[in-house]
């Protein structure tokens, strides 16, 4: 989804798993966090919550003022396009962001803006 729509968001490369050198600016990371199951039906039907990470790295060299608002724009464009289809093209019952987290990351590359934001899904699978 974030592939699809990098043109539209302004980001130029899509990573799945966080990346230890950034190689541009306004670049995406998807990190895999907590994965549960709970059973939920018969036979062996399980409801299956996970959280990613969607990781924002906005390194320009330009002011911190610049970089924040550009950083916080983008990642509100990318926060709407997951509240757009909340059932992520089929895969899940339900999506939505709950956090976002405004920041720095350390990366080989130096100190780089980053903001993370926390997606919860939920979806629902039967066990063999």
């Amino acid at each position: 989804m974030l592939t699809d729509a990098s043109a539209e968001l302004g980001v130029n490369d899509v990573f799945f798993g966080d990346q230890d050198r950034i190689p541009r600016a306004n670049t995406v990371c998807i990190e895999p966090d907590v994965r549960s199951l709970d059973l939920n039906g018969v036979p062996r039907r399980v409801r299956v919550t996970m959280r990613i990470y969607v990781l924002v790295y906005h390194n320009e060299v330009r002011s911190a003022q610049d970089n924040l608002e550009d950083s916080m724009r983008m990642t509100e464009a990318i926060e709407n396009l997951i509240h757009l289809d909340p059932r992520l093209g089929g895969l899940a019952i339900h999506s939505m962001v709950e956090e976002i987290a405004p920041g720095y990351a350390r990366k080989a590359n130096g100190l780089i803006r980053a903001t993370r934001m926390s997606v919860s899904i939920d979806s629902q699978v039967q066990l063999p």
